[in-house]
């Protein structure tokens, strides 16, 4: 059995009962909702606290590690986000749409830093959102890409590390009323 975990963002990652990434395509038993990631919380506010955001190895093994933890299978779970979750909808879509294109491509249409402010917290399920029409966009983006390793495909951009860990946050960690107090 598998169980969804909802984000403030509208993004979900899926687990089964032992934790794993879920890497079918079925819908969950059950969604819970998360106030954070911890994992990827804490990558975030370690690499904002070094002055010199130029971190070391022992540093970025960690960050790789975690964000692969976070996303599994990464093509999947784009997929997933955009054909079978209906709280990803208008901006928060977009963000994702942005980030697989910084991903092939190395540009951005919105800067990473100006995300944060185009967000919906908490968004309500929009029915139907979510479709196969949708996945195409993401087709259209990244074409025969899947198969590749999506880290290297993003750290390989200028300041790529940076926007992977800044993205990660914005998917998985807490709401802006949540750091904002």
């Amino acid at each position: 059995m598998s169980n969804t975990i909802l984000y403030p963002s509208g993004y979900t990652r899926t687990v089964t009962e032992e934790g794993k990434l879920d890497l079918e395509l079925l819908r969950p038993k059950q969604l819970i909702k998360s106030e954070y990631e911890r994992t990827v919380v804490e990558l975030y506010q370690s690499y904002i606290s070094n002055n010199d955001m130029n971190p070391d190895w022992d540093f970025r093994r960690y960050a790789l590690i975690t964000i692969t933890q976070t996303y599994g299978n990464f093509w999947l779970w784009a997929q997933q986000q955009l054909t079978i979750n209906d709280y990803i909808y208008d901006t928060n879509k977009d963000l994702l749409l942005d980030t697989l294109q910084y991903i092939i491509t190395g540009k951005r249409v919105v800067n990473i830093m100006n995300w944060s402010d185009l967000l919906v917290d908490y968004p309500d399920a929009r029915p139907r959102s979510a479709s196969k029409e949708r996945y195409n966009l993401m087709k259209e983006i990244v074409g025969n890409n899947v198969r590749n390793n999506f880290i290297s495909m993003w750290c390989k951009h200028e300041r790529g590390f940076e926007d992977m860990i800044f993205t990660t946050n914005l998917f998985f960690g807490p709401s802006k009323l949540l750091t904002n107090r």
